[in-house]
């Protein structure tokens, strides 16, 4: 697979909105960029971070467990994360803060 400017600038872009706590536009262009590369793990593992961080608990479900699904590298740091925050979604329990 190419490296794709377009790809790694969107990635960027929406590490710096998640980081600046700019969560609505940053959900909005995770929705952008997946529409044109649904099967970018790191988009949805990003957006599920984003769901997280603003209470959407069943978002992030969802878009963590994609994030697993499309996975290259199924025994990475990041998708252990991921595969833990599923779980913890999935309990309801994600330290209480959804509750």
């Amino acid at each position: 697979m190419e490296f794709d400017p377009a790809l790694g600038a969107g990635v960027a872009e929406l590490v710096e909105l998640i980081s600046q706590g700019r969560l609505a536009p940053a959900r909005t262009r995770a929705d952008e960029l997946l529409a044109r590369y649904p099967q970018q793990a790191e988009l949805w593992r990003l957006l599920g971070i984003c769901a997280l961080q603003q209470g959407d608990v069943n978002a992030a479900e969802d878009a963590l467990s994609r994030a697993l699904d499309g996975a290259s590298a199924p025994h990475s740091a990041s998708n252990f994360f991921n595969q833990k925050l599923v779980s913890e979604l999935a309990a309801n329990s994600v330290c209480g803060i959804f509750r």
